[in-house]
């Protein structure tokens, strides 16, 4: 049964986090009575039954607010305004302000909320939809956990698991790397190849601090966080471009501090804005974890290694091994710096060389190599006749 009264979403529509918060602040009371359908405004309606009638009207202003005090300390604004979407969804759904608790509850709801689902998404999204929505029932709407009427294994049976994102193609993500190489401005820069070779989230980017990027021979070598509200440390050699970057970001946009003074969503936006102004196929920072993530395993890299790299915890998995197997500092850097010695980015793109002696015969065998125009049998091959021509010059000399 579709218990939408018509296909054009209600005045609740939201179209951003900002119009949201102004949405509030207003109150748009006018929107709340021409939802009304018995043709006036509710004087006292409550949001969901806490603070007023235990069974009053849903009001879909209050249910926002309550949400948005209830989830502040444990979600970021953007995970908030996902969850505002799907209540928006539901109360297009459902038009929610014309029902009551018992209509979302119980016997009722669970029908409902069944309908919807079956209406709005496919059934691999399921297991994430309902857990959304569960916690909007308990944040914003009010309810108790007992009151939430969906129990999956006798309702719902076996669903398919979700799938994680494919990575992107390396055509896609090599385009990307060569059109921020000519990017002429810093701090695209920057925020690119932090994200790029080092498949952090864009709030580990903004956060980063200079304390963190620990120092060798006066140049940044790597980054220590301990991040010790999710108890996944951080330990992440930094290859040359992204060295040399930050050396140039330090001394002439940084002095102390944190080094972006942004928030997290002005990379998502700057990603989208760069894709459409340089005609690139769209790319987020969270396709290019996935994408560090398979090129740490493509170059053999352990799981410890990766996970320090990435900020992941290193003893999830469930074997005992991945608990005990707590590496060094210096070895995790060892291993990152053998395997990917110029990063995930390195796999795509020949590494710079600076040319500083006139026999550069060996270079230039190993800019090709790494460049893939050579195959692994073929350099070996010439860099051994290479050594032969050296030894028999050297002996000629003597």
């Amino acid at each position: 049964m579709d218990c939408r009264k018509d296909n054009t979403p209600n005045a609740h529509s939201h179209n951003g986090p900002e119009e949201e918060n102004s949405r509030l602040d207003d109150g748009n009371e006018q929107s709340r009575a021409t939802n009304d359908h018995s043709g006036t405004a509710r004087e006292d309606p409550v949001g969901a039954g806490g603070g007023g009638e235990e069974d009053g009207m849903v009001n879909i202003d209050k249910i926002i607010e309550r949400f948005k005090v209830n989830t502040s300390a444990r979600l970021k604004p953007r995970s908030q305004y996902e969850y505002l979407q799907l209540l928006d969804r539901f109360d297009w759904y459902a038009n929610l302000e014309t029902r009551t608790k018992k209509d979302l509850t119980g016997r009722a709801g669970k029908v409902l909320i069944l309908e919807f689902m079956q209406e709005e998404y496919s059934t691999r999204s399921w297991r994430y939809k309902l857990a959304m929505l569960k916690t909007l029932y308990i944040a914003g709407f009010g309810y108790s956990s007992a009151d939430w009427p969906i129990e999956p294994r006798r309702d719902l049976g076996r669903l398919p698991r979700p799938r994680p994102n494919r990575d992107p193609p390396d055509e896609v993500v090599k385009a990307w790397a060569e059109a921020f190489q000519k990017e002429s401005r810093l701090k695209p820069r920057m925020t690119w190849l932090l994200v790029a070779q080092t498949g952090w989230s864009p709030s580990d980017v903004v956060s980063l601090t200079v304390s963190e990027i620990k120092m060798k021979d006066g140049k940044p070598h790597h980054i220590e966080r301990d991040r010790r509200k999710t108890n996944c440390p951080i330990v992440a050699y930094l290859p040359p471009d992204l060295a040399e970057e930050l050396a140039s970001y330090l001394k002439t946009e940084c002095n102390a501090g944190q080094l972006f003074w942004v928030k997290p969503d002005a990379i998502n936006t700057s990603w989208n804005y760069y894709a459409r102004s340089h005609g690139l196929e769209p790319l987020h920072p969270k396709d290019m974890r996935h994408w560090v993530a398979s090129a740490c395993r493509k170059a053999g890299m352990s799981k410890q290694a990766s996970a320090y790299l990435m900020g992941h915890d290193a003893t999830s998995g469930g074997a005992m091994r991945d608990w005990y197997d707590q590496p060094q500092v210096d070895d995790i850097l060892a291993e990152q710096a053998e395997r990917l010695p110029y990063g995930p980015l390195g796999i795509l793109l020949p590494p710079r060389i600076e040319l500083v002696d006139k026999d550069t015969d060996i270079l230039v065998l190993w800019t090709e190599y790494m460049a893939e125009k050579i195959s692994t049998i073929e350099f070996a091959t010439k860099a051994e006749e290479l050594r032969m021509h050296r030894q028999k010059a050297f002996l000629a000399s003597k």
